[in-house]
């Protein structure tokens, strides 16, 4: 009866250094402390912003440990935000999950844009298309668990060519008898627009 105690026990202990075992080698999410943001090689240049192309940053991922997807989101300032506290900033809308993320030129316009304060048609006077510096950072998270969240270091791109990105509503000016114009008044007055909530929709009203 003794050999048989001894031997139930024995096993319950195997069983449970093999559950500690496997449980020791499944992924685990560190806090992380280490994130950086590689300098990209037209740092130094001059980019140009446009609606169609992208631009590339690349990442060495947080130290969360091992098989841990991260999901980075980038974010701009232009001002050099190491410089002064409370600088404005602004995070971008593209989400990757790549350490090497493909940004639309655009948003990073648009980010420009509302920086400056051009952030409706009505402020698009604030608006500077001059080449200025621009510093962007990477900030990492891991399913949304706020302890994963780190950011990057900030580097800096010397020369960067907005434009205005910001969403407008279309619009259709009407000429004709119906609006008054004539040749002696050929601008028209008569204006047709696209909703604020239904931008590139092309449907005028």
């Amino acid at each position: 009866m003794k050999k048989i105690s001894i031997l139930m026990a024995l096993m319950m202990l195997v069983g449970l250094a093999s559950t500690s075992c496997k449980r020791d080698t499944q992924p685990r999410l560190e806090k992380p402390t280490e994130f950086v943001l590689n300098t990209p090689p037209f740092a130094t240049g001059t980019l140009i912003l446009d609606e169609e192309s992208t631009f590339q940053l690349t990442v060495s991922q947080a130290n969360y440990g091992p098989a841990v997807v991260a999901s980075y989101a980038v974010e701009a300032a232009i001002q050099d935000p190491e410089a002064a506290e409370n600088v404005p900033t602004m995070m971008l809308t593209t989400t990757s999950n790549s350490a090497v993320i493909d940004m639309p030129a655009s948003e990073l316009a648009l980010a420009m844009c509302t920086l400056m304060g051009a952030d409706s048609e009505e402020n698009a006077a604030l608006y500077d298309p001059a080449v200025r510096p621009v510093w962007v950072r990477v900030v990492s998270t891991v399913s949304e668990q706020e302890y994963s969240r780190i950011a990057s270091n900030w580097v800096k791109l010397d020369q960067v060519k907005p434009f205005f990105a910001v969403p407008v509503p279309g619009k259709l000016w009407l000429i004709g008898d119906c609006t008054g114009w004539d040749i002696n008044n050929p601008t028209p007055e008569y204006i047709l627009t696209e909703a604020t909530d239904a931008i590139g929709s092309k449907i005028y009203s």
